[in-house]
């Protein structure tokens, strides 16, 4: 029957839950970081902003309520359930601007832990090079202390040395063989060393994404995807990014030697 055609009457039947429920149901599934919504000329309709699905309260840990018509966001916990918490509401393009400035920083850290690793590979070659070289010089050393211990027990045969100038002789060769011997095996555990730095592959994927990133002017939704977990809001300029890749990011900042901002670089 064409739409048209169709008789409709509103509230027919019992509803099993209010409209209000259902309405908040709905909202809460719309909140889902991987809520899959109607897709328009190539864009998902349910997202309405780039960090749908990151945005958490800092004081209860619900997610946050984007209010399309002021452009801000405010706990859905208090609108869900009349909680105690906070009904304050956060400026949705401030939000964005500091993660963006955030994400920015990341982005020339990766770089530059990209390019400090790929140094590191070149300085590893080169020292490989001399390790290897000292390695062949002493297994020639060990081959002639080998040679000379036979010629030793040749002429220790033909009569031509005593008993005791041959033990004398046999004793300082082994040394020097069993010293030879443990310097060629602490150059091949350098050399394993040297031969396994290479840059983090992590770091590579990421890096050519931040390249990429650097250039756009302003945040995506591909940024936060990427490398935000959440962002927990406790009030008016105090919010928190937790990262993904928290252990890579960690180690970064320990090389950069930086104090920690709680505010901008929360990892766990």
């Amino acid at each position: 029957v064409p739409h048209e055609q169709q008789i409709v009457r509103d509230n027919a039947h019992s509803p099993i839950i209010s409209k209000e429920d259902f309405e908040k149901a709905g909202l809460l599934v719309r909140l889902r970081p991987n809520w899959k919504g109607p897709w328009v000329n190539g864009r998902n309709q349910s997202i309405d902003y780039v960090l749908v699905g990151t945005l958490r309260c800092g004081h209860c840990g619900f997610y946050m309520f984007y209010i399309k018509e002021k452009l801000a966001v405010r706990c859905t916990n208090h609108y869900l359930q009349h909680t105690n918490c906070t009904n304050d509401t956060y400026s949705l393009p401030v939000l964005e601007d500091y993660v963006f400035y955030e994400l920015r920083i990341i982005f020339k850290q990766i770089l530059l832990e990209k390019a400090q690793q790929e140094d590191a590979v070149r300085q590893a070659k080169r020292q490989l090079k001399d390790c290897q070289r000292q390695i062949l010089t002493l297994k020639r050393q060990l081959e002639s202390a080998i040679q000379d211990k036979r010629k030793l027990f040749e002429t220790f045969s033909s009569g031509e040395i005593t008993q005791m100038s041959f033990s004398s002789r046999k004793e300082a060769l082994t040394l020097f063989s069993d010293e030879i011997q443990a310097k060629i095996a602490d150059q091949e555990k350098v050399e394993a060393t040297l031969s396994s730095v290479s840059v983090n592959p992590e770091i590579l994927v990421l890096a050519k994404k931040a390249e990429h990133y650097l250039s756009e002017g302003a945040l995506t939704r591909d940024m936060v995807m990427d490398y935000i977990k959440e962002v927990k809001i406790y009030g008016v300029d105090d919010y928190r990014i937790t990262w993904k890749y928290p252990e890579l990011f960690e180690e970064m900042r320990e090389k950069a030697g930086g104090e920690e901002n709680t505010n901008s670089f929360c990892l766990f």
